[in-house]
């Protein structure tokens, strides 16, 4: 069998630091993903990896404060 090498590659790094990702998993309650949506790099690298779930990131910032708690609570 013979093996034929790509021609081309991509290769994928983050574009976040590890701080950064810490910085937003300690934010108190929601805030944390107040900070990511408001972050337009953020946003538009959820737009091409994700386009259906980026348009539910947008609805789901429409919502009021209250509803958001009700999307956001987990049952038990």
């Amino acid at each position: 069998m013979k093996i034929i090498p790509f021609s081309k590659f991509l290769v994928r790094t983050p574009v976040f630091s590890l701080p950064f990702a810490k910085n937003i998993l300690d934010a108190d309650g929601d805030e944390w993903i107040a900070k990511l949506t408001s972050n337009k790099i953020f946003m538009h690298g959820l737009l091409v990896a994700s386009p259906v779930f980026y348009n539910e990131v947008l609805k789901f910032e429409k919502l009021a404060d209250a509803a958001k708690k009700t999307v956001l609570e987990c049952p038990s």
